[in-house]
């Protein structure tokens, strides 16, 4: 019975002694806690100065590349676009254009015109008669170019 009364007797003082361990290691967690919410603090500031430096960066790189397209490009002006609030209809106009107008030779022609026009010397088909013998002609110089080629290759 005695090592019952003595357990009994032991447990305040192990009660004690681990509740003491208790309370030192939750203040050295806090103490932990703090200096990490410390550390994140610091990281986190940090990246908000970077942040800041960065954009002030990149806005003076905006407004150099903005001067430098306005010096080298002076007739360029920025436009802003505005919208009219006014809608007015236009209508659209329809008209017909003919390749060639008609000439009035083309649209009158009598009976007795239309025999002096198929007589006229501006005739197409005189054109073409005097087209024809240009042709061979030209055709007869290669041909007398080839034939004496052949007559000189029988002499010898």
């Amino acid at each position: 019975m005695q090592s019952k009364e003595n357990d009994k007797q032991c447990t305040p003082a192990k009660d004690r002694v681990v509740t003491v361990e208790l309370e030192e290691t939750n203040q050295h967690l806090e103490k932990t806690k703090e200096e990490g919410h410390a550390i994140m603090a610091d990281y986190l500031q940090s990246l908000q100065r970077e942040l800041e430096h960065t954009k002030r960066e990149l806005q003076q790189l905006k407004s150099k590349k903005l001067e430098n397209q306005q010096i080298l490009n002076p007739e360029i002006e920025e436009l802003k676009f505005v919208e009219n609030e006014d809608h007015f209809e236009l209508q659209k106009k329809r008209s017909v254009k003919f390749a060639s107008p008609p000439s009035l030779t083309r649209e009158i022609v009598s009976p007795n015109n239309a025999e002096d026009l198929k007589t006229s010397p501006n005739n197409t088909s005189s054109k073409k008669l005097k087209r024809k013998p240009f042709i061979p002609m030209i055709g007869g110089l290669f041909l007398k170019k080839k034939g004496n080629k052949e007559r000189e290759m029988a002499k010898s």
